[in-house]
């Protein structure tokens, strides 16, 4: 069992399965439940947290430590500077043309630009940007590109879908929770741009090398942002961020600084591209 999740619970639950190979990270005191304990090198925890995994692997696989720190660890404080690991996804023709397919009898008119957002985030409501301004940058991206808008999520986040869709002037089309895994990908990849907080869609579209537009706030785009050269992040880096909540305890100012103009303007740009 290879526990890329740094819990204990991990750790005890695989012993008690008593799988005789358990490798992981040597933290939370875990160490001696792992048949192969890997330590962690400290200037891994600058990097985006690909590293952090990948840095696992290569111990593993006893990568000599010589070439991990020459490609992947810098010296000296250049965390956002460190190239990025090459990720990526690919879309099947045919799966393509499947979503091309459920996209057109959702009502989508492909000759127009594909607007895909993801308004929700599992962690929790920190890192959602406001309905209401979701709302309102999908109405101006309708009205002024003449975009398509189609709205993802899982099915736990159709009340937040919904909402946005009960402020707005223009008609969005919702899939929130009802699209697998797969179609997903397949749709995401059809899209023109994606605009998305931080969260599992937001990874799934930079490895696809869709043009994303992530929102960031209580989260740290140097250890979570998308891996990806199509990729603007918007964050105001403000004085309580990154506080890593899963709730806002005071006035949730990280996303509330963020504009509905500031949003639409770098949707725009991206959209020309």
């Amino acid at each position: 069992a290879l526990l890329f999740q740094n819990a204990f619970e991990a750790a005890l639950l695989t012993g008690l399965a008593r799988i005789p190979i358990r490798a992981g990270y040597r933290r939370d005191a875990r160490g001696w439940l792992l048949t192969h304990p890997v330590s962690i090198d400290p200037r891994i925890i600058q990097l985006h947290q690909t590293y952090y995994y990948l840095d696992l692997i290569d111990q593993l696989l006893d990568k000599p430590r010589a070439a991990l720190g020459a490609s992947r660890i810098p010296s000296g404080d250049t965390a956002k500077v460190t190239p990025l690991p090459d990720i990526s996804l690919q879309v099947s023709v045919s799966r393509k043309q499947a979503a091309r397919n459920r996209l057109r009898a959702e009502g989508i008119d492909s000759h127009k630009k594909l607007i895909g957002v993801n308004p929700g985030a599992s962690f929790g409501s920190a890192k959602r940007w406001l309905s209401e301004r979701y709302a309102g940058l999908l109405d101006r991206l309708i009205e002024q590109q003449g975009a398509n808008v189609v709205v993802f999520g899982a099915p736990k986040e159709v009340g937040i879908a919904e909402s946005i869709r009960s402020l707005m002037r223009q008609p969005a089309t919702i899939l929130t929770g009802k699209t697998q895994l797969g179609e997903l990908i397949a749709m995401i990849a059809c899209c023109d741009l994606f605009i998305t907080n931080d969260s599992g869609p937001m990874h799934l579209a930079a490895a696809l090398r869709v043009p994303t537009l992530a929102i960031f706030g209580p989260t740290d785009e140097i250890s979570t942002g998308p891996l990806s050269p199509t990729a603007v992040v918007l964050n105001k880096k403000v004085e309580c961020s990154p506080c890593l909540l899963r709730e806002c305890p005071i006035d949730h100012r990280c996303m509330t600084r963020i504009t509905v103009d500031e949003v639409y303007q770098q949707a725009s740009q991206l959209l020309s591209s």
